[in-house]
């Protein structure tokens, strides 16, 4: 039995299609096979995803309201206005601010960014912040990343004689805020052909308006905000990061190239998993433990000197939300293993003195072990429980916790994130309310979630060739995932802990006949146990080249 994942091989299409598109395109069947996994069915359709071309993106006045955004943009920039930014403390709404604060910079205006302090001021528009911009007398607001929400607020700025733009992407509420101009992908009727657009897709679309061009220039903060926010690499998106992936590894700007020194990335390698693993982590790190405000600032920055002391500032404060995040987890772990010993389904966790800027990380690492939705709070002085819940595919958390909308100060969210805040002391008739739910009392945690694999391949067929075949699908992310290979085939294997200093990770070694294949399992510690134990009968992965040393 799989220790996390049901799974199942995608559906297989037929050899001749297969065999004939791999004839006409020139590439391997096992590439092009998996390419038809994916809906590309003819050689136009392939070379269009395989050779993604700056050319290839739309025309920036498809989106709504754009020819708006633009004259009065361009307005405001040739008045001498003062403009102001405002953006979102994660990296996709740091990139976004970046690229816009950049393009109207080429055009001379008067441009002020404006990051939210996430404990402070909130997710999205806040009213009290623009009463202090009507105040210190903007003329106009412009929303990256943010905005749609923001009735009440943007009312306000617009009574006050203060325009605002909304440039977004996230759900559009049932009403929308009578802003000046809302640049949206996914607008009711506008049918814009990439609808799945990130903050810094909307905003550098709004630049290359603004430009009259694609800013090239400016693709590196593109790709990062993209490939941070998890849409679908596809179409539109997938232009962005190869085109931006190309320029950090051949032109980086400072701030990433001091980022990557401090992270000991070699820009050659870099990637979009080092978007994922490295650049965004570290660019969300000031949001949860300082001021994202200071990303802004490293990604637009010209100054060596203040590219090197934001990078080293940046990459403390990454190492000290892992170390928070490490120390919350023990705890949190410790009162999770009790809560499902009393025979809760779903757990509900506080602490005090807790760092709210971790509790969603702390919460996914618990579903990720224990199979069982999780909300994890931080208890203040004040006698509010503030947090944040994770779940898997197999449960609605939002649903489960929207029962109890009564008992709560703040609540919002999706199915999979919940962030809530209530009285502390209401928590422990809370946990019993909703794990009396019949949702909740019928969760099955023992349901493992379903996953997809692509390929089942012996160790003898795992080589660099193969490898390298793989690689031109890339960039991989969300809508073109990294292939995952079943292993079935092998004589025996060794599983140890990886490093001697932590027991975190897990090397496995696979041998058949005198071939032999490495396999690292990150995060995979607390099941090595199990793996000596029972031993193993297949593993599911991906393949990677190992750079180390």
């Amino acid at each position: 039995m799989s220790l996390k994942y049901q799974w199942h091989l995608r559906e297989q299409p037929e050899d001749t299609q297969v065999k004939n598109l791999a004839h006409e395109t020139g590439l391997s069947t096992l590439v092009t096979q998996i390419l038809v996994q994916r809906g590309l069915k003819t050689p136009q359709q392939v070379l269009s995803f395989l050779q993604p071309q700056i050319a290839d993106l739309h025309d920036p006045y498809l989106l709504h309201d754009m020819d708006i955004a633009v004259e009065r943009l361009t307005q405001a920039i040739f008045a001498g206005e003062k403009i102001l930014i405002y953006g979102d403390y994660d990296a996709d709404g740091i990139t976004s601010a970046a690229i816009l604060r950049e393009a109207i910079m080429i055009l001379g205006g008067q441009v002020t960014v404006f990051i939210p302090d996430r404990f402070v001021d909130g997710y999205g528009p806040n009213q009290k912040r623009y009463e202090q911009f009507v105040q210190e007398g903007y003329q106009l607001i412009v929303t990256v990343d943010n905005g749609v929400t923001g009735l009440e607020e943007i009312q306000y700025a617009q009574e006050h004689k203060v325009d605002v733009i909304i440039t977004d992407h996230h759900t559009l509420p049932p009403k929308l805020p009578l802003a000046t101009a809302i640049v949206h992908p996914q607008y009711p009727g506008s049918n814009y052909p990439c609808p799945d657009l990130s903050g810094a897709g909307v905003a550098f679309k709004v630049a290359s308006a603004l430009l009259d061009e694609p800013p090239e220039e400016l693709l590196d903060l593109a790709a990062i905000g993209t490939v941070a926010d998890m849409v679908e690499l596809k179409e539109e998106n997938r232009v962005l990061v190869t085109w931006g992936l190309k320029q950090i590894q051949n032109e980086p700007r400072l701030g990433i190239e001091q980022l990557c020194k401090q992270a000991h990335i070699k820009l050659a390698d870099f990637g979009e998993e080092t978007i994922g693993f490295q650049i965004a982590p570290r660019l969300n790190a000031l949001g949860r433990m300082d001021d994202a405000t200071k990303g802004v600032e490293l990604l637009t920055t010209s100054d060596l000197e203040k590219a090197k002391h934001l990078a080293q500032e940046i990459d403390k404060l990454n190492q000290q939300r892992k170390d928070i995040t490490a120390e919350v987890f023990n705890d949190a772990y410790i009162k999770a293993q009790e809560q499902i010993k009393a025979g809760n389904q779903l757990l509900i966790i506080a602490g005090e003195n807790w760092h709210r800027g971790v509790l969603g990380i702390v919460a996914g690492k618990i579903v990720d072990l224990t199979n069982h939705p999780t909300v994890i709070l931080d208890i203040l002085e004040d006698g509010r429980a503030v947090g944040s819940g994770r779940s898997n595919g197999n449960f609605d958390l939002y649903q489960a916790l929207a029962v109890n909308r009564k008992l709560y100060q703040n609540f919002g969210g999706h199915a999979q994130a919940c962030g809530v805040t209530l009285a502390a002391s209401d928590l422990e008739q809370w946990r019993q309310q909703i794990n009396a739910l019949p949702t909740v009392k019928s969760l099955d945690t023992s349901k493992k979630t379903s996953r997809l694999y692509d390929l089942n391949l012996s160790v003898s067929q795992i080589n660099l060739q193969l490898l390298e075949q793989l690689q031109q699908l890339a960039p991989f992310g969300q809508g073109n995932p990294l292939p995952i290979i079943k292993i079935d085939q092998f004589d025996s294997f060794q599983a140890e802990y990886l490093g001697k200093k932590t027991q975190n990770h897990v090397k496995i070694k696979l041998r058949q006949q005198q071939q032999y294949l490495d396999i690292i399992a990150f995060g995979w510690g607390q099941q090595l146990n199990q793996i000596q134990e029972f031993g193993i009968s297949a593993v599911y992965g991906s393949l990677r080249r190992n750079k180390w040393r």
